[in-house]
């Protein structure tokens, strides 16, 4: 006879869809991502599941049948996204718009869950059963990200650069030393590739000219993705040293993420007297007294669609209903819109600041028309989809960008550096080791404002490795000096640390081929 036991599986089923979907995508949650984006999802749908649970049992007088149920409801909703994505995946047949498909499927939660109130059978067996396979999923998921996080490389030396020992000079007179701006528009690829899709950006570039930017047209990003690039342009150095350390094909990115946290640039301002301000908080350590000015809310209505709680309602049955109240859009410009403020709000702030800004735009999802308008937004990021999209969003990304920098250079005082430059380029062309995808991927905007003849150092070519040696060796008295303008191309789902030159590709119409 089967043993009575307690209902545990719908609270297991409650937290396994997030512990499953952190496992599938834990370098990039790694990265990306803090606890509270995973527990505070997990709280609400525990906290659902106990009410829920509650309640069936006092209606129906029946804890087992009651925890069937919401099991069935917990399974339908979590499903949901999963389930139309991988119709639409397999072209089969003509998949019905979101919100027909969402009423099917609300149907057959609907008839499952009649059959079930009229069960007659004793549910015990089923209930060990299902507490047991619950158990099992939960484990799984949880051995995978513990996998992960053992063998994440943290451990391993972060630090390649040696020709240049850190500064450690007389401290700067703080009224002397000016705020430096480092924007980074994710994916903001260069003029010549805007060219190439039918759009002339001189507009912009000739509007940062006129502010005496410097524009450096033939720049390219060292590294093709974005944690790779900031771990490379926040430490001043390369990272080929990583593929000697990493095993062979490894896909761990958490030692990107451990340079980012650690980073050389921000170590020296601090010392130098520096508040570090950011508005990315899973990018930056906690040891350290920075302010991270907020855009990024807590509650799922406040999601964006690159993290853990965006991905997550993606796959669930709320996202055609935050669609249709349009929730999504809303929200997700809100945050967009927010990043730029945040930056003009640090300008306030008293003494000298380094302000990190990641910005998650012109990179898609395509939320921005060309004047700030609405576009029906996607969850997923890694569709360019079409270039006329990009464009657009792009076109409100200079607008937004000239706001910036016209508040930043007003008013009297020490004039700003202020610091342009993408992580990488547009990638309209899948990944693939084909000349036209090393092109895209490697071309970006790089702008600096470097006043008080700062700009003498620059040149058209300069990648971002070289960034703040040049502004330390300017403005500090350091004497970093240049490293090579290689650029090396990566795919992190194949191989993060198989780094491939294709500068003589990139750096013009034809080279030789690439070499690891």
């Amino acid at each position: 006879m089967a043993q009575r036991g307690p209902v545990i599986y719908p609270f297991l089923f409650a937290v396994f869809p997030m512990l499953f979907l952190w496992a599938q995508n834990v370098e990039e949650f790694s990265l990306f991502a803090g606890p509270a984006d995973f527990f505070v999802p997990a709280s609400i749908s525990v906290g659902f599941t106990i009410v829920a649970l509650g309640l069936g049992s006092l209606i129906l007088r029946n804890a087992r049948k009651a925890g069937l149920i919401v099991s069935l409801f917990l399974l339908a909703f979590f499903s949901y996204g999963h389930l139309y994505e991988l119709l639409l995946d397999a072209e089969l047949f003509n998949v019905p718009r979101q919100r027909q498909f969402l009423l099917a499927w609300a149907a057959v939660f609907l008839v499952a869950g009649l059959l079930t109130l009229r069960l007659r059978a004793d549910l015990r067996g089923l209930t060990n059963s299902l507490n047991g396979t619950a158990a099992l999923l939960a484990i799984i998921s949880l051995v995978n990200i513990g996998a992960y996080q053992l063998d994440s490389g943290t451990d391993l030396p972060i630090d390649g650069n040696t020709e240049n020992p850190a500064f450690e000079g007389e401290v700067s007179d703080p009224s002397t030393l000016p705020d430096i701006y480092y924007i980074i528009p994710d994916a903001y690829t260069s003029s010549r590739n805007l060219k190439e899709v039918g759009y002339d950006n001189s507009p912009f570039t000739d509007y940062l000219t006129s502010k005496d930017f410097f524009v450096a047209f033939e720049s390219r990003p060292n590294y093709s993705n974005t944690a790779s690039s900031l771990a490379s342009s926040l430490n001043m150095q390369h990272l080929n040293y990583l593929a000697d350390l990493m095993p062979k094909g490894s896909t761990d990115g958490s030692v990107y993420a451990e340079m980012i946290r650690k980073n050389k640039v921000m170590a020296f301002l601090r010392a130098q007297g520096y508040q570090i301000i950011h508005t990315r908080g899973g990018w930056m350590s906690g040891k350290y007294k920075d302010l991270h000015l907020s855009c990024e809310g807590s509650s799922l209505t406040s999601f964006h669609a690159d993290d853990f709680s965006g991905a997550l309602i993606s796959t669930t049955a709320l996202e055609p209903v935050l669609k249709f109240f349009n929730v999504v859009e809303s929200r997700l410009q809100a945050t967009r819109l927010c990043d730029f403020s945040m930056i003009v709000e640090a300008k306030s702030i008293e003494g000298p600041k380094f302000v990190f800004a990641h910005l998650f735009v012109p990179h898609p999802p395509y939320i921005f028309g060309p004047n700030g308008e609405q576009v029906s937004a996607s969850l997923s990021t890694t569709d360019y989809s079409e270039a006329d999209f990009y464009i657009n969003q792009l076109i409100f990304v200079n607008k937004k960008l000239q706001e910036v920098v016209d508040a930043l250079l007003s008013g009297s005082g020490n004039p700003p550096i202020i610091i342009i430059q993408a992580d990488h380029g547009s990638a309209f062309n899948p990944d693939g080791h084909r000349p036209e995808v090393y092109r895209e991927r490697m071309g970006i905007l790089n702008a600096y404002h470097f006043p008080g003849g700062g700009d003498e150092l620059l040149y058209p070519s300069i990648t971002p490795v070289n960034t703040f040696r040049f502004l330390f060796n300017y403005y500090f008295g350091t004497n970093y000096e240049p490293l090579d303008d290689f650029s090396y191309y990566s795919n992190p789902k194949e191989a993060r640390f198989e780094y491939l030159d294709v500068t003589s590709l990139v750096s013009a119409e034809q080279g030789q081929a690439p070499s690891k």
